[in-house]
């Protein structure tokens, strides 16, 4: 459980929360995108450079809590309030994850595309609100992701040493899917393993779309 994560110097653990398996494509996209936000603010973690928590499923120290003030600094945001608390005060040091199953706390999805678009536009519009450096570092991941597929597809209609390009392309899905294959298992989307390579594109598409919406139209209310 969280409470065994604890360390010495911990005030922070920061733990998963999968979405509910259902039926329809829908359903997997959304707990693919939610694989990959794990992915990233774990990964970030163990790299010493942890930037958010879901609050669905995080724990920390009241003497922390306290000494930031609670969340009275981020109360003008529309949504992530306990995110920008672990933005603000979580560090190399005082920051463990926890992955362990009986830990984790499974919750319901959206059920509709605009609902579900919706959301992650509020939860994208707080995460402008974090550390300079860790927008970078989200923004990077994003941009090489774009920069794998772009590129390809421009090498791909130019016709351009295409027997080279179509093996880098394949050779790299692979190695991505080698590399995650046991992560799956461990974050609790074993079944999504399989298709994760075509899921993998349209979560492209999906930050394309989320990020021209958020420009063309940002969400300031809840409605």
């Amino acid at each position: 459980n969280i409470i065994g994560c604890y360390l010495q110097d911990t005030k922070i653990v920061l733990a998963h929360s999968p979405f509910e398996k259902q039926n329809g494509f829908l359903n997997k996209l959304i707990r693919y995108e939610n694989f990959i936000t794990a992915l990233q603010y774990f990964g970030y973690a163990k790299l010493g450079l942890p930037y958010m928590g879901v609050g669905r499923n995080l724990s920390y120290k009241k003497d922390l809590f306290e000494s930031f003030k609670g969340f009275e600094k981020n109360k003008g945001t529309l949504s992530g309030d306990d995110d920008l608390f672990i933005n603000a005060v979580a560090t190399s040091k005082n920051t463990e994850i926890c992955l362990a199953k009986d830990s984790f706390t499974y919750t319901k999805p959206q059920t509709t595309f605009i609902n579900w678009i919706n959301q992650k536009r509020r939860h994208l519009q707080t995460g402008f609100n974090y550390k300079w450096y860790h927008i970078v570092a989200l923004f990077l991941f994003s941009l090489s992701s774009f920069m794998f597929y772009g590129l390809f597809f421009i090498l791909l209609a130019k016709m351009y040493m295409l027997q080279i390009v179509l093996g880098i392309f394949i050779g790299t899905l692979f190695i991505k899917l080698a590399s995650t294959y046991r992560i799956f298992t461990k974050l609790g989307v074993s079944d999504l393993r399989f298709i994760s390579l075509p899921l993998d594109f349209i979560y492209i598409l999906y930050l394309f779309l989320l990020f021209f919406l958020l420009l063309l139209k940002p969400k300031k209310s809840w409605k």
